[in-house]
C-alpha cells in the first residue's frame, strides 16, 4: 500500500474520533432552561451556572444548584441536583456556597404528576464562577475600563 493511502485511511478514522459527535460537546444553558424543557437535554452534556450548595450531610454524594443565592439557602424546588464526583468533594471548601460554573451530563427522571427529576451527573468540571461575598459585577475595573 501506498503510503499516501495508508494516510488518507487513517485520516478518514481519526479525524472523526477527534472532533467527537454533537452530543459530546456541552451546550451552555441555564437552570430555569433545564427546569422548563428538561426531556430536551436528557442525556445531553451541558455547562452552566448557578449557586451550588452541597447536601446538610457530610457522607451524602449530592448537592443542588440554584438559580441564586436566595434559592439555595431557602432550599426552593426550583434548583437541580448534583451528583457530587470526588474532585468536587476535594474542593469541597472553596466551591460550596458559590455561584460555579459546571459542566455534566443531564439526567431527565420522571416524576410523578408528569414531571422530571432533573440531575447533572458525571461531573467534568466545577469552579468558581463568582464569589457572593465579593461579586464578579463588583470587582475593581482595570485602567482601560471606561463607563
Amino acid at each position: 500500500m501506498s503510503k499516501v493511502f495508508c494516510c488518507a485511511v487513517l485520516g478518514l478514522v481519526l479525524v472523526p474520533g477527534l472532533a467527537g459527535s454533537e452530543g459530546d460537546q456541552p451546550r451552555w444553558t441555564s437552570i430555569v432552561e433545564l427546569r422548563v424543557a428538561p426531556e430536551k437535554f436528557k442525556d445531553k452534556w451541558v455547562t452552566l451556572t448557578g449557586f451550588l450548595l452541597f447536601g446538610l450531610n457530610e457522607h451524602q454524594r449530592n448537592a443542588a444548584l440554584y438559580v441564586d443565592r436566595e434559592q439555595g439557602e431557602n432550599m426552593v424546588r426550583d434548583g437541580v441536583g448534583v451528583k457530587v464526583t470526588g474532585q468536587m468533594l476535594k474542593d469541597k471548601e472553596k466551591i460550596n456556597n458559590m455561584y460555579v460554573v459546571l459542566t455534566g451530563r443531564v439526567r431527565a427522571v420522571p416524576a410523578g404528576g408528569g414531571g422530571y427529576v432533573v440531575v447533572i451527573e458525571e461531573v467534568k468540571n466545577c469552579g468558581i464562577w463568582s464569589d457572593p461575598s465579593h461579586p464578579r459585577g463588583l470587582m475593581p475595573r482595570g485602567p482601560h475600563d471606561r463607563d
